[in-house]
């Protein structure tokens, strides 16, 4: 293909398109997202390729040489994407759609229904996809069953074209998969294989496919990668899709030659303690570091217009990243390992105060204030006045775990902390005392949780899946590392992740659904106070029985473990032994139980939230 020397709209047909994009000539910069598109919308996608409907312009940025970006190839495409001849800026989703439902390379197979096959016609009503192992799927893979039904199915779209579905060229002495598909679907009947293979590759294949041009935007192989970078930019600021991570990540790119998604993959691989708080989806987890780390960013910002850093907010990102680069790219790729490093410690300090996964960490926010001062903690040298910020630093988290604080106005107010623990610890570095407390330690404004916040019935604490006090609470008895109640295991930060990635970490009720029956409604049996998290091995074996049934049968069936053991193992949860052995009814066991338990959690609350 001759290069060409302006920037200027062009077209392609399908073919060529397609065959740029299995050789490789086509590929992606690494700045773009990965592919997501959904199969219906691969599916509207290629009816409006049929019925010849507007489906969008391609940009493209013509290689000559050296790529100007870090690229890859098209998800599913095996070759060398160091000899592409065009960097896709934008149509990434269409292309590999394309691509992939003709080349047959996904998991589900793509059938375009026309009104009549018989007909010959090729009139198209719509494009349907199969799961290939289903067992709809394995019926319609013997075309007759698929000629019945008036489908075709889109993999032989591709015969005869220098780019089939097993991923060879085509044998001249082969009549080709169209010919193959007709003669099984319509063999009874005379003479009709013949016409239906001239009808679908004249209509479907060539007239309403393979020949349909798609038109682009290519830029000149002499197009500085900044620009590029800002026509990329610009071109998907309106997509729904597109968070401002990706426009980050792409200026990043651009301005300076760093590759932050494959840096960031890198780092959640490396990181052990990262898997336990992202999505293990890599297009979701991806932007979420991604996103956290620019939030941290912002906080560290230190130039003469910020002396204090930065409020963590999209609209700050890319001049946070711009700060971090402001020393040349060696020294960008340093601090940006130290944000890494801080957000692994801030994390690891969550999980020591009962924020062990994404499910148990009660709130996000503070986490990012954590991260950002740990070069401040690391400035303490002293052992003394770093217990002392240690502290401060605790009794904040709680706060931010168990008050409204962030709840409204976070980013803000998440700021105004950061600002002040900052000067905390500069006061503690240099005199080992601290003066004022950030806002977020005002009780009058932001109340800690006492014992009648937490045992209404009337309107109880919602369970750990739900809000944020009830992780908060979960929290709070996860950080004293309790005992489970059946197999007397502890369960530490390890032991429940490890539950948690097999899902095998379960909310027992204490007074169990079936116990309390009509006693009490489905809200006042979930209350958040009536939970406690044990191995599902241990829930399971306590059933529904009355608690000092399930817990009198605990001692029948454990050899060697005594009543004083057991008690031990549930009072480690904050849990009063004495009220769940109790008589009565259960009305009045359940209210004096959730009364108890309230008031031994409100009594670890004050004391944990005190710096």
């Amino acid at each position: 293909m001759p290069l060409k020397k302006a920037a200027g709209y062009e077209a392609r047909i399908v073919r060529d398109w397609l065959l740029m994009a299995d050789s490789g000539a086509i590929a992606l910069p690494n700045f773009q997202r990965s592919y997501v598109w959904p199969n219906q919308r691969i599916a509207d996608y290629i009816v409006a390729l049929f019925e010849d409907r507007p489906t969008g312009i391609f940009l493209a940025l013509q290689v000559q040489g050296t790529l100007s970006f870090a690229s890859r190839t098209l998800k599913g495409v095996e070759a060398d994407p160091s000899n592409a001849q065009e960097l896709l800026l934008d149509g990434q989703q269409r292309l590999t759609s394309l691509w992939s439902a003709l080349k047959g390379a996904a998991e589900y197979n793509f059938y375009v229904r026309v009104e009549d096959l018989k007909s010959r016609d090729m009139t198209v009503k719509e494009v349907e996809f199969k799961l290939a192992t289903s067992v709809k799927g394995q019926e319609l893979s013997d075309p007759k069953v698929a000629y019945k039904a008036n489908l075709v199915p889109v993999g032989i779209l591709l015969d005869g074209f220098g780019i089939e579905a097993n991923g060879s060229g085509q044998d001249p002495d082969d009549p080709g998969k169209i010919w193959e598909w007709c003669e099984t679907a319509c063999s009874e009947e005379d003479g009709a294989t013949r016409k239906l293979e001239n009808a679908i590759k004249s209509r479907l294949q060539q007239r309403l496919l393979i020949e349909r041009n798609l038109h682009y935007y290519i830029l000149p192989p002499e197009t500085e990668p900044h620009v590029a970078i800002n026509i990329f930019v610009e071109t998907n600021k309106s997509s729904a899709t597109i968070k401002m991570f990706d426009i980050v990540v792409a200026l990043a790119q651009g301005d300076h030659g760093e590759d932050l998604r494959n840096r960031i993959l890198e780092f959640r691989n490396s990181t052990p303690v990262i898997e336990h708080y992202f999505s293990r989806d890599e297009e979701k987890m991806i932007p979420e570091i991604g996103e956290w780390l620019l939030k941290v960013a912002c906080l560290k910002v230190r130039d003469s217009n910020h002396e204090d850093g930065l409020p963590p907010k999209e609209q700050n990102f890319s001049d946070a990243l711009a700060n971090l680069f402001v020393e040349g790219p060696a020294r960008g790729l340093e601090r940006l390992d130290e944000l890494q490093r801080d957000l692994e410690a801030a994390l690891t300090f969550a999980a020591q105060h009962g924020g062990a996964t994404e499910r148990t960490l009660p709130s996000w926010p503070p986490v990012h204030v954590i991260a950002a001062l740990q070069s401040d903690l690391r400035a303490i040298a002293k052992p003394a006045w770093r217990g002392t910020a240690n502290r401060l630093i605790s009794a904040y988290l709680w706060r931010a775990f168990l008050t409204d604080r962030y709840e409204a106005q976070a980013n803000n107010r998440l700021f105004a902390d950061y600002k002040r623990l900052r000067a905390c610890l500069s006061e503690i570095s240099t005199t080992g005392a601290y003066t004022e407390l950030p806002p977020i330690f005002q009780t009058d404004e932001h109340p800690i949780p006492e014992a009648k916040d937490l045992n209404s019935l009337e309107r109880p604490l919602q369970w750990i899946n739900r809000g944020r006090l009830g992780p908060a609470i979960a929290a709070v008895v996860i950080q004293k590392t309790p005992l489970d109640w059946v197999t007397g295991n502890r369960l530490d930060t390890d032991t429940i992740r490890r539950l948690e990635d097999r899902r095998k970490l379960d909310r027992h009720h204490v007074f169990p659904k079936g116990y309390l029956g009509t006693h009490a409604s489905r809200e006042e049996v979930n209350h958040g106070v009536n939970g406690v998290l044990l191995s599902k091995e241990g829930n399971l074996a306590l059933g529904n029985k009355a608690p000092d049934v399930y817990l009198k049968k605990i001692l029948d069936q454990s050899q060697g473990l005594s009543e004083d053991k057991l008690r031990t193992r549930v009072e480690s949860h904050l849990v009063p032994f004495d009220a769940l052995m109790s008589g009565g009814s259960p009305s009045v066991r359940y209210k004096s139980f959730i009364k108890q338990r309230a008031s031994l959690l409100a009594d670890e609350i004050a004391r944990l939230v005190q710096p």
